[in-house]
């Protein structure tokens, strides 16, 4: 008798701690809109990473291999321009991507790509429509 006890107690056990096992990863599974809406947690296939994925093929369109393009974004959370930063560098290999705030942006930039900031300046010359972002050329002073 005292075999069938411990036994069904390992068993009880055995299915509790399944089951604790199995409400966390679904929970996590559950949840995992939240976390794919910072960039710092973005995977290829996601919509975040499509809309961004649209406007860097019109850029690739519109911008010559070689080209300094300065890139700027919102910030957010968990640095979210960095990391969308680093998805641009990325995706556009052919071309020299620096950030906007960084000291050589303004010796060096050729090309803006503005993603979601509204950013105006008046050196810039709007390019053709793309996107999900905007596109501008540098005028040199």
């Amino acid at each position: 008798m005292p075999r069938k006890l411990i036994l069904g107690l390992a068993l009880a056990w055995c299915l509790q701690a399944f089951l604790s096992e199995l409400s966390l990863g679904l929970g996590g599974y559950d949840t995992r809109r939240e976390h794919q809406m910072t960039p710092a947690f973005w995977r290829f296939g996601t919509a975040p990473v499509r809309q961004l994925e649209q406007c860097l093929a019109d850029v690739r369109a519109n911008v010559p291999p070689g080209s300094f393009v300065a890139f700027t974004s919102p910030s957010g959370a968990g640095q979210a321009d960095f990391f969308r930063l680093r998805w641009v560098a990325y995706r556009l290999p052919e071309m020299e991507v620096i950030p906007l705030y960084s000291p050589s942006a303004a010796q060096y930039a050729q090309y803006l790509i503005d993603y979601r900031t509204g950013f105006q300046h008046s050196l810039l010359e709007p390019m053709r429509p793309v996107r999900n972002c905007k596109l501008y050329r540098v005028r040199r002073p």
